[in-house]
């Protein structure tokens, strides 16, 4: 059992790593913290590119040209795309039941556009850089 032994003195300080109330040597030590670290980075690392792996084109060309885009917030882009971002007239339809529908630049609500709330509620008008 690999367990950490702390000096309750102030400041608390770390003393080192003991197995069975052995100090480890510092080159034991070394070892454990690369394999953990080697053990983090295989098991992060797939997590992430899975998730990112999750937003994707579903249709049509979403680098430039029309397409339709699926993000991994269950959000729902059909439009156009310029250099893989939102850019031109487009709809985006979230899975709170919000939705916009007009003109994006650089991925940003920009230009004439509405955004209609679930509730109801409608916002018309020029949006720049994402706000109105």
């Amino acid at each position: 059992m690999i367990s950490t032994k702390v000096a309750l003195k102030a400041p608390v300080t770390l003393i080192g790593l003991y197995v069975s109330n052995q100090p480890l040597d510092s080159s034991l030590c070394s070892e454990i913290i690369t394999i953990m670290r080697k053990i983090t980075f295989l098991f992060f690392i797939p997590l992430y590119f899975l998730s990112v792996s999750q937003a994707q084109c579903v249709r049509g060309d979403c680098v430039a040209g029309k397409g339709t885009f699926e993000y991994t917030t269950g959000d729902v882009y059909e439009g156009e795309f310029l250099h893989g971002n939102r850019h031109g007239k487009g709809h985006l339809h979230m899975p709170n039941g919000d939705a916009y529908d007009g003109e994006w630049k650089n991925d940003k609500m920009h230009g004439q556009g509405v955004y209609s709330y679930r509730n109801g509620d409608v916002l018309t008008g020029e949006f720049s850089q994402g706000m109105i």
